[in-house]
């Protein structure tokens, strides 16, 4: 199963300078947070997640086909 990936701001680093990713994942049973682990990047770095634009989280199980967007947390003042 195959899944695009977009990664906005600091998080661009854990997509080793490739935009958008396609990344194909063996099995069938894959949530978003298996794909942050896979990118390496911190559950605590990310703010909010979009499949196909909309919001979803990090226990959403994909399916194969889905567009993910990883947008980071931002601190500012």
């Amino acid at each position: 199963m195959q899944v695009t990936i977009t990664l906005r701001g600091p998080l661009k680093k854990y997509g080793g300078g490739r935009e958008p990713l396609n990344i194909e994942l063996t099995d069938s049973k894959h949530t978003v947070r298996d794909v942050a682990e896979l990118l390496k990047m911190p559950s605590s770095s990310i703010s909010f997640i979009q499949i196909n634009g909309k919001k979803s989280d990090l226990d959403t199980i994909l399916k194969g086909g889905e567009t993910l967007v990883f947008n980071p947390r931002v601190a500012g003042g």
